[in-house]
Formats: structure tokens, C-alpha cells, sequence
């Protein structure tokens, strides 16, 4: 159950690059894998990332690539290269999948043909009542005839 959980969780995120500038960069993490437990106000990483968001590792200036680190070594690494431009983070984000709505459809213009057909259906249904009509009339007559004789 604990790797389905792993497999979901992996299909629903996604490794997302953060650069960020020289001097302190004004977020707290801790965990064995780090998660940020706070973003300080004025962070220039605020609106960036997210408390509760997974660090997944950092670039650093040289291209050298860390990830899936222990907590130590990371804030280590951002602290030996504080004054260095051009780190990056490297945060796992959820990708929220949403479902596609369909746009509505424009209301169909009636074509000529179309505007026929409920006329045509009127008619016979008009058509079909006086029939009716004259039917009921004829039988009328016809009993009334009918029970004359009987009576």
C-alpha cells in the first residue's frame, strides 16, 4: 500500500527550478526529506515557493546538481555558496490536474428547412384533429340513429 501511495504521489508532482540571488534567501526548512516550514516576509523567494513545498535539492553556481539530499547537507550547500549568484532550488510542486470543460455550443441559427418542419407537424396535427372531429360527428349521428331503432 505504502508503494502505490509513492507511485501516486510521484505522478502528481513535479521538479520545478527556483533561481535565487545572492545573500540570504530567507526560508526554513527541516525533515529528513526537507520541507519548507516557513517563508519569511520579504523573502525574495516569497510568492515562489510554498510552506508545507518539498525541496527536492539545489544547483549550484558551477552546474553542480544535488538532489534527494539530507536537510544538513542542503542548508550546508546554500550557505557555502550564499554569496554566490545564480543558485538554484529545486522544489517539488503538485500538479493539479483539472478536467477539461467543454465549451457550450453556440445556439444553432434555424435554417428555412427547419422552421418548415414544425409548421408542416402543426398542420397535420390541425389536420388530424378535424378529421377526428368529423369522425366523432359521423359516429354520433350514426348511434343516434341506431338507438332510435332500439328503443
Amino acid at each position: 500500500q505504502k508503494q502505490q501511495r509513492q507511485m501516486t504521489e510521484e505522478s502528481t508532482t513535479t521538479i520545478v527550478q527556483v533561481p535565487i540571488a545572492a545573500g540570504h534567501i530567507g526560508i526554513r526548512f527541516r525533515g529528513s526529506k526537507p520541507r519548507i516550514t516557513r517563508v519569511e516576509e520579504g523573502s525574495a523567494l516569497e510568492g515562489q515557493v510554498e510552506e508545507g513545498t518539498f525541496l527536492k535539492g539545489v544547483i549550484l553556481p558551477d552546474g553542480t546538481e544535488h538532489q534527494d539530499i539530507p536537510t544538513t547537507k542542503l542548508a550546508g550547500f546554500l550557505r557555502d555558496h550564499a554569496e554566490e549568484d545564480g543558485r538554484i532550488i529545486l522544489i517539488e510542486k503538485e500538479v493539479v490536474e483539472e478536467e477539461a470543460v467543454p465549451e457550450p455550443e453556440a445556439p444553432k441559427e434555424e435554417t428555412p428547412k427547419e422552421k418548415e418542419v414544425p409548421m408542416e407537424e402543426e398542420k397535420k396535427e390541425e389536420e388530424m384533429a378535424h378529421e377526428d372531429a368529423v369522425l366523432e360527428e359521423e359516429v354520433q349521428t350514426q348511434n343516434r340513429g341506431l338507438c332510435g331503432v332500439c328503443l
